[in-house]
């Protein structure tokens, strides 16, 4: 019997993410597949170990089937690590009429202990591709028993949401099991500008029951007083209003106001996509839309959890209870850190002990361009002991070699006290503040100031309880990787992903102070978007611009740089870090390469369209009378291009004239 390889219900056979692929499923598979389900039967609606006939069976008489069917009720996948089987699994109980089919997944019994969250994220990301991009389903659904909550933060983490509980709902080993379904909607969602034409359904939206009842004033809106303030909104340049749009529908109207603290964001959703779980996705699009840097604000009634929750869902963090009008309302913030690249002036060190340079130095970091300034919180105490053994001296070749341990931190550690100060004054600079904790009291006090980004240093990327506690905190999480392998990555990447915290970015980092430019390795950068699907940047300890450079265009979003008043102040960072010209200097270059990188676009800017006038183009370079042949004397692709278009020329030549030509005419068509 000759398996078949591809299937007739799909185009497109096979599906890669790096050197991960899947592929129809293969005949040769089906023993390692057999004993994968005898290892799991645990998970598995399996009763029964499987024999070799019975699999052989199997395959022959379901298998073989699936792949001449139009619409057969499962596509199943081998699943490759480059062309080693670790898995299989695909889309099963498919329903062709109502768009929706179960998620099923195996993968090798001996990765499941370590590599489990990663493989499945990799195959979520593939099988969505067969199933949106070739089967055009609305719906896939993962149905997973109780004993599996291993696998619910990683397919939440993947964009689906909890859909139900079905209480008791199997009978396994003699006992009740409950079933848990996560569902992932296929929905083609666009922004767009709103016009006048949308006032009605706008008009008909927020004057929704519900609508009104979360909103700050409660009151029915009059339709000519709707009008008026639309036709001011969409007049008013510190407004933004756009549409949100699901399959061609409209779903809702999303407005941005300019607020004295960045902007403030709020949400009308069409009555009929509600239930649909469809407000995050369509506050993202929208936010990524709007191409303004600042903060983003949200201020949500405190009994509105739905919005808390859509808020919440997609990074924003609460930051403190205020009032609009006479009602009580919570503050959510994001941070966004727009779609040019995030400079990060890191203080360290640099106050030398002084709260006054420490203010200094983050005014400066404001004139010169830096988007945040960040500190570090912990004392002597909580990052090493007090201890003269041989372990907790510095040693190595470092600029630190001799000295103890505590001793290096008792100097370089700012002040618990002075954070407050820190955080307001930068908050009056228009810089975002925050800091790296080192233990988890440290977070708690970060917590108590509305501290909203953290970053993990180099060397705790290893802290996986300090990774645990601080993605738990929802906020996004910036992680250094100077001393990091690829499994100490994965570790903390796949921590923050259980947690339900997806907002990582990872720094390339040399964790030499200063790092010589040849082991930079920056190449590691896209690596790293591409290994972790994350957010990446450079955390930088080379001198000069060279590397933020570089770093840029290789991808990175995110160039933190140690910044100093003046290396004369001297202190524990100083030889590394960057003064007040070279940080404007470094700035200024970064933002000129971000410039340069431009879009993947063959469109010509309206400065390139102007310069098509000095193409080659066909003139008339010889007098040519009436009824002379075309020759490549009298006829030539020159400077400049008003002409006709030199691929016609070989199509010319030989032909006869049917006027008189003047040299230098231009040889159009419309003239001959």
């Amino acid at each position: 019997m000759i398996f078949p390889t591809s299937y007739k219900a799909i185009k497109k056979q096979i599906f890669s993410h790096q050197e991960y692929n899947i592929v129809p499923i293969r005949y040769e598979d089906r023993m390692l597949i057999k004993n994968w389900r005898n290892e799991q039967l645990f998970h598995l609606r399996q009763q029964n170990l499987l024999s070799d006939d019975d699999q052989n069976n199997y395959f022959k008489s379901v298998v073989f089937k699936l792949f001449d069917e139009k619409n057969p009720d499962q596509i199943l996948f081998s699943y490759l690590h480059n062309k080693t089987c670790i898995g299989y699994g695909g889309l099963v109980h498919i329903n062709w009429i109502d768009k929706h089919a179960e998620i099923s997944f195996l993968m090798d019994t001996s990765l499941e202990e370590v590599h489990f969250e990663f493989h499945w994220k990799i195959f979520l990301c593939l099988i969505e591709k067969v199933a949106f991009s070739e089967c055009k389903l609305h719906k896939i659904f993962t149905y997973a028993f109780d004993l599996r909550p291993r696998l619910y933060p990683v397919i939440l983490s993947s964009g689906f949401y909890k859909e139900a509980t079905l209480k008791h709902h199997c009978f396994i080993d003699n006992k009740w099991k409950d079933v848990v379904i996560h569902a992932k909607l296929n929905f083609d969602i666009k922004i767009r500008n709103a016009v006048i034409q949308d006032v009605h359904d706008i008009y008909e939206w927020v004057n929704d029951p519900d609508t009104r009842k979360y909103s700050f004033n409660t009151n029915l809106i009059v339709y000519s007083d709707h009008i008026r303030w639309f036709e001011e909104r969409l007049s008013n340049n510190k407004a933004w209003s756009y549409i949100g749009e699901v399959n061609g529908s409209k779903a809702a109207f999303i407005r941005i106001d300019k607020h004295q603290n960045g902007f403030v964001i709020g949400i009308n959703l069409n009555p009929e996509f509600r239930g649909l779980r469809l407000s995050k996705s369509l506050l993202n699009a929208a936010i990524s839309y709007f191409e303004e840097p600042g903060d983003i604000l949200a201020f949500i009634k405190p009994e509105n959890k739905v919005s808390i929750a859509s808020f919440e869902g997609i990074g924003f963090t609460f930051s403190g209870k205020t009032k609009v009008g006479d009602s009580e309302a919570l503050e959510y913030k994001l941070i966004k850190m727009s779609n040019s690249v995030f400079i990060i002036a890191e203080l360290s060190a640099n106050h030398n002990g002084k709260l006054s340079v420490a203010i200094d130095t983050i005014k400066q970091a404001a004139k010169c361009g830096a988007d945040a300034i960040k500190i570090q919180t912990y004392t002597a105490d909580t990052i090493t002991l007090n201890c003269d053994r041989d372990d907790f001296v510095i040693k190595g070749g470092t600029i630190w070699d001799g000295r103890k341990l505590y001793d290096l931190y008792l100097e370089a550690f700012t002040p618990w006290e002075w954070h407050a100060e820190i955080f307001r004054v930068a908050k009056e600079e228009g810089l975002v503040c925050f800091s790296s904790p080192f233990d988890s009291t440290a977070v708690d006090f970060l917590e108590s100031l509305g501290n909203p980004i953290y970053k993990i240093a180099s060397f705790e990327i290893t802290d996986i309880p300090l990774i645990e506690y601080v993605a738990k905190k929802n906020k996004p999480v910036i992680i250094s990787t100077g001393i990091a392998e690829f499994e100490d990555i994965k570790l903390a990447v796949e921590t923050c992903r259980n947690t339900g915290n997806n907002d990582i970015t990872l720094l390339k980092c040399t964790s030499s102070y200063p790092a010589p430019i040849e082991e930079a390795n920056l190449l590691m950068i896209p690596e790293f978007k591409n290994d972790f699907m994350v957010k990446v940047g450079l955390s930088d300890h080379t001198l000069g611009n060279i590397a933020p450079v570089v770093a840029t265009a290789l991808g990175a979003t995110v160039i933190e740089k140690h910044f100093i008043l003046d290396r004369s102040l001297g202190g524990p960072d100083a030889s590394f870090s960057l003064n007040i010209e070279e940080f404007k200097a470094m700035v200024q270059a970064v933002r000129e390469a971000e410039k340069s990188l431009g879009n993947t676009t063959y469109e010509l800017t309206k400065k390139q369209l102007e310069g098509k006038q000095f193409a080659r183009s066909l003139y008339v370079s010889e007098d040519i009378g009436k009824g002379e042949k075309y020759t490549d004397k009298n006829i030539r692709s020159v400077r400049p291009g008003y002409g006709a278009h030199p691929k016609n020329l070989k199509n010319i030549i030989g032909g006869t004239s049917d006027k008189e030509w003047k040299k230098g005419d231009r040889f159009l068509y419309d003239n001959k």
